[in-house]
């Protein structure tokens, strides 16, 4: 990396959905507002916006509910594997298409504003800095 740190290797994998235009729309304009890629702001979605269950209790439903209108907005970004498991599972219990799920998290996501995404920046520079001196 330019800043001479070592980059950690995350798994990524295909997420391909159709979702509304105003979806599409409020995700570019949280992610331009978290200066991010819009890949990072939709894996952050799904993994706050989920709940985290016990994979091992998870049963399967008989029917999955597809999105009745078509999506205007075909996205396909590669998000992290532990937020594609953590949508796979979450539709297997709810029974929703992964479709409908990312819709509805875009639409009702609130991201963080201005001052507390500053404040958790200069906390991660520090933290950074804090536990640096232990990788020697």
């Amino acid at each position: 990396r330019e800043d001479g740190s070592e980059g950690v290797r995350v798994t990524r994998r295909p997420l391909c959905v159709k979702i509304s235009q105003a979806a599409f729309e409020r995700l570019v304009v949280m992610a331009e507002y978290a200066e991010i890629k819009n890949w990072e702001m939709l894996t952050r979605i799904i993994l706050k916006g989920l709940p985290s269950y016990d994979w091992k209790s998870i049963k399967s439903t008989s029917k999955i509910k597809y999105k009745g209108a078509e999506g205007t907005k075909q996205i396909t970004y590669d998000v992290t594997s532990t937020a594609f498991h953590k949508l796979e599972e979450h539709k297997k219990i709810t029974g929703l298409s992964k479709a409908r799920i990312i819709q509805s998290l875009i639409l009702n996501y609130k991201p963080l504003s201005k001052a507390k995404l500053e404040y958790q920046r200069l906390r991660d520079q520090e933290m950074k800095r804090k536990y640096a001196r232990y990788d020697d």
